[in-house]
């Protein structure tokens, strides 16, 4: 999973860092303008939070509830987290917004 950081956060901690000294401990990454490491966390992708989020994906059905003809539930073996693939063995879908392994957000459906 990829991680999600707050670039305002990352070039503050690195401005605390340096604290505007000619980066004599990484001269290699310091050139005529000042040191690269802020240029390179200003051009760092951002990741797209619509692609972070995951579903409950049922395994195997085992059973119904059902009134006459209606179905008041359905039970699976388990269910797995559509993002990172664990497997957790309860026959409803899960009530977690977030799955607890990877922690990504749970679409509701």
């Amino acid at each position: 999973m990829a991680d999600l950081i707050d670039r305002n956060l990352a070039l503050s901690t690195y401005q605390d860092v340096c604290d505007g000294i000619a980066c004599t401990e990484c001269k290699m990454h310091y050139d005529d303008y000042g040191c690269l490491f802020e240029e390179w966390i200003e051009k760092l992708p951002s990741a797209e939070p619509e692609r972070m989020t995951g579903k409950w994906m049922p395994g195997k059905e085992t059973g119904r509830s059902m009134i006459g003809d209606a179905v008041i539930a359905i039970y699976y073996d388990h269910f797995t987290c559509s993002r990172c693939g664990r497997v957790y063995n309860t026959e409803e879908k899960p009530k977690w917004r977030h799955c607890p392994n990877c922690g990504v957000k749970m679409e509701d459906e």
